[in-house]
This record gives C-alpha cells, structure tokens and sequence, in this order.
C-alpha cells in the first residue's frame, strides 16, 4: 500500500504540471479555466511530500517492500488510479463554472418557436444517394437577406445547429441544414473529407430556393474548415465563416485540443460515441479525416470570417490567429465563450450576423 500511495501521489502530482503546461482547461483540479500557477506549484507539492513520506524511514532501499513484477503492477495502478481520480475531480469541483460558461446564452435573441409551416424536410440527391435536409425560411412578407448553409461539428448532426438557423431565420436569412457524410441520418459515407460533392450540391439545392440572393456557408468546428474549403471551391459561395475551426499549422497539422475545454467525464463520454462513418462503413476518427484532408490553401476570393474564443479553449488565439493569417481570412473575431457554447453566446451571433449582412 505504501508503495500503491507514492506511485499515486507521484503520478498525480506530474498530471498537475502536465495540465499547466498544456492548458488542459478540461481536467484541471484547480479551476475552470486552469489556474496554471496553482496547478504547477500543487504538483510539485505532491511529488516531493509523496517521496518524503514513502522514503523517510532509514535503510529503505536496502529493504523495499516489494521487487520486479509488483513494483511494474504497482506502477501501472498507479498511473491508472491518478487518471481517473484526475478525471473525477475536474468532473464535479467546478462543474457550476462548466455549466454557466456552457449554458443557452442566446436568450431572447434566439428562436426555438420557429412556426412549423416556415420549416420543410425534404431530400436531395448527390451522386446516387438521397440527404434529408431541413430548409428554414424567413415568415412570409419578409425579404430574404440571404442563404446559409450550415454545417455542424465532427460528430454531430444538422439538430446541433438548429438553434443558430432559427437565429438566423429571425433575422431574414433562408437556412439550409443536412447531416455532413458519414453523420447522423445521411447515407453516405465520409469517403471524401472535404465533401466536395454534398456541399456543392446542398449549394446548388439552396441557390435554386434562393434566386437572387447571396450564399453563404457557416461551419462549426471540423465543419468550419469544409466552409473555408467551399469558399475557395464554389463560385456559388460569395461568404464563408468558420466557427471556432480547428486550427491547422502550414503542413495541416491541427494545433487544437479537445481536453483543454471538456470535463473528464465527458471525455470518456464523448469517446463512447459512434464516430463518423468512413469507406464501407467502417469508423473513421476526427484525426484520421483531418490526416486524408487536402492541405487547407489560402482563398483567393469570396469574404472570410474567423470566429473563435479568447481564452485557451480548444484552440488557442495564438493557433487561430496564425491559422487565420495563412487562409486569407478578411476578418477574426474572439470572443469570452468556449467551444460548446460558442454557437449561442450572443456575442458571436452579433459578429456572425454584422459579417453576414
């Protein structure tokens, strides 16, 4: 036990300072946003009083307590025993904190009694298979400043941006929502990771509903990156803005980490999830699309909004500032929210509906 003891409290301690140094917001112990001083000072606190403690008797290392096979077992337990009270800990110490930062903050400026006549399912076909789709318009009488189409996070499914397409319904814009390749209730597998194909035709789908009116494509996360993709690809897109993208370096390597926003328990949750759909229906992770992604090239027309947090979640400004800078971006915003919540703070609708209009 005493050995079990050091190799948690050692392995416990080295997690603070891992947590500081990578700003792992996510599984902090000492706040939400980490408090990075605390967390290094507290893990060197545990590694030197846990050392202490277990080697202050005299002659301990002519005597231990255990040899070869248990000290490995031991080890291992330890490891594993600090991860998860890690994970435990960051879940429940500031989950007010979580949940306040996370929580609808649209309030009266977004509309979830959108009347149901101003909505229609319906299906169009790329290549051979046929998307459902939701089309959102503006109520009758009122001019329509525009189309978007929307694109939701890796993972998720067009319901994830149903709050902002109402939003924008509000405002006079005609909404095109559809689940991205390999998601949710779309047939087809994410075989091709810009999804050229789903989105041109969801461009011309939109184009044919909305004569005469500019288009713009608004993506959230991975989706941010194929908006940026379409701007460049389709002449029908004039406007693009991406949401809280993943930041790419210049050789395509994303810079962006989940654990410094989630809460441990959602990260184990999240991994429970069934990921996108790849080549004959076999799972394909977020890393591995990004890895089969052509790299991300500078626009050369259309007008580029990039929309991201202030502070060290998901991305860090530094990353997205960079990133922005080498894809052209005409504009970049920041503002205090995290990822999750970016799409409702008020905020980040306000700088999303100015660009748009």
């Amino acid at each position: 036990m005493g050995m079990f003891l050091l190799f948690l409290g050692v392995f416990f301690g080295i997690l603070q300072i891992i947590v500081c140094t990578k700003k792992l917001n996510g599984i902090s112990i000492t706040g939400y946003p980490d408090k990075g001083r605390v967390s290094f000072l507290l893990g060197l606190f545990l590694i030197a009083i846990s050392c202490a403690i277990y080697f202050w008797r005299p002659g301990h290392f002519a005597y231990p307590d255990v040899e070869g096979v248990e000290t490995l077992l031991l080890l291992a337990g330890g490891l594993v025993a600090a991860i998860l009270l890690q994970l435990l800990i960051s879940s429940f110490a500031f989950r007010n904190s979580y949940k306040r930062l996370s929580a609808t903050a649209g309030g009266r400026n977004l509309r979830f009694d959108l009347p149901l006549t101003n909505a229609e399912s319906f299906e169009f076909l790329v290549e051979e298979s046929k998307v459902p789709s939701l089309y959102l318009e503006p109520e009758p009488g009122k001019e329509r400043l525009g189309g978007v189409l929307l694109l939701h996070e890796y993972g998720g499914s067009k319901k994830q941006m149903l709050g902002l397409g109402r939003y924008l319904v509000n405002r006079r814009y005609a909404v095109m929502l559809f689940d991205l390749d390999g998601h949710g209730e779309n047939p087809r597998n994410a075989q091709d990771p810009q999804m050229t194909s789903l989105i041109e035709k969801a461009a011309q789908e939109l184009a044919s509903r909305c004569q005469g009116v500019s288009l713009a494509v608004v993506g959230y996360g991975f989706g941010g990156l194929l908006a940026i993709d379409a701007l460049e690809k389709m002449e029908k897109v004039e406007t693009a803005v991406a949401i809280d993208p993943i930041a790419l370096d210049t050789c395509g390597n994303p810079t962006a980490n989940a654990t410094r926003e989630v809460k441990g328990i959602e990260i184990v949750k999240s991994a429970l999830l069934p990921p996108a759909r790849g080549r004959n229906g076999k799972r394909i992770s977020l890393k591995k699309l990004l890895e089969e992604m052509e790299t991300t090239e500078p626009k050369k027309r259309g007008q580029l909004l990039v929309l991201s947090t202030s502070k060290t979640w998901f991305n860090d400004p530094e990353d997205i500032s960079h990133f922005a800078f080498y894809v052209g971006a005409d504009q970049v915003e920041f503002v205090d929210a995290n990822h999750a919540s970016i799409i409702k703070s008020p905020s980040a609708l306000e700088k999303l509906t100015s660009f748009l209009s």
